[in-house]
């Protein structure tokens, strides 16, 4: 899934449900920081304290290494279906299955205000993903080998060649962005063994659309819009068939104008930003008193326990660790 869905359609799906424009906010900006955050160099904190942030995603070469398998991607892209699984087929994502469900419930549970919102986002970007990455492993593995791509029509016959990655086997790489574009129906041939799959991913996205309203009603406590009322509206917004990512938000924004007063919007740095500012006062004497420039030093803009983007990361942490309990690498 790409931002369409784990930002505008969770904050939709939020302000729905009851939850207030700001903690809807704070609920799908987390949802979509699962993709971009990247970072996980320490940093140097005023008073000589050390701050680790958590990388939830990778892209480039890094993105095959065995590591980021273990770190990234199987704790928060390609959750396995079961705990304690036995063998690369049993890490095979699966729809709504009962490990991401628990991984919800427990975030929606956490005592912290501010913790339980953005470990919801987190949690709700791994729940969502079980549809997007169904049939994929998050390790590199000949499981997860594409072949025979083409796009299908609504009666299901197969029309224009899909072009494909046939370098690595990690995730759904050799499929490219094709399970996460939501407006896309195709096939594939899976496997070493070349299996047919047929894939509907409006059908898929709705679903999951709709189990997150679910869950999120449930968390928020609060009556909401009853699914009925926005189905349609949902599955017409999933439908908008663009490739541009930036089109299918504004599609959102658009229809749901009403319920998304407030700040709206997504920028991956915003959260960091209003989190830390780098210490120049150290930078003062250099030249003087030292032939190389110092060691970058961070200041907290405020309380890390009430500043989102520590949130993050916190709750990233905790996630991971709970995955790799139940799922040993």
């Amino acid at each position: 899934m790409q931002k369409d869905f784990h930002y505008c359609a969770i904050a939709t799906l939020a302000r729905a449900t009851g939850f207030s424009p700001e903690d809807a906010q704070v609920i799908a900006y987390a949802s979509q920081f699962a993709d971009d955050s990247q970072d996980d160099a320490p940093l140097t904190m005023t008073g000589d304290q050390e701050f680790t942030p958590q990388a939830t995603a990778h892209f480039g070469f890094a993105s095959w290494a065995e590591e980021t398998c273990r770190q990234v991607y199987v704790p928060f892209h390609f959750l396995p279906p079961q705990a304690t699984p036995s063998g690369r087929a049993q890490f095979i994502t699966r729809p709504d299955s009962a490990l991401a469900q628990e991984l919800v419930a427990l975030a929606a549970s956490h005592p912290d205000r501010l913790d339980r919102l953005v470990g919801l986002g987190l949690a709700l970007h791994t729940y969502a993903d079980t549809w997007a990455h169904q049939g994929f492993c998050g390790w590199t593995d000949p499981l997860n080998k594409v072949a025979g791509m083409f796009e299908l029509d609504e009666n299901g016959v197969p029309g224009q060649a899909l072009s494909g990655l046939w370098l690595g086997t990690v995730g759904h790489i050799q499929a490219r962005s094709n399970p996460d574009l939501p407006y896309l129906r195709w096939r594939y041939l899976a496997g070493q063994g070349g299996e047919e799959v047929r894939r509907d991913n409006q059908a898929e996205f709705l679903t999951a659309a709709r189990r997150i309203h679910e869950l999120l009603r449930r968390a928020s406590g609060a009556p909401g819009r009853p699914w009925r009322e926005i189905a349609g509206q949902v599955a017409g917004l999933i439908a908008v068939d663009s490739e541009d990512e930036e089109e299918r938000c504004g599609a959102w924004q658009h229809s749901f104008a009403s319920s998304l007063e407030g700040e709206w919007g997504y920028d991956s740095s915003a959260w960091r930003r209003q989190a830390i500012e780098r210490d120049d006062s150290l930078d003062a004497n250099w030249g003087e008193d030292s032939p190389t420039a110092p060691e970058p030093v961070h200041v907290w803009r405020g309380d890390p326990a009430k500043l989102p983007w520590a949130a993050f990361h916190r709750v990233a942490r905790r996630q991971r660790a709970w995955v790799q309990e139940r799922v040993p690498g």
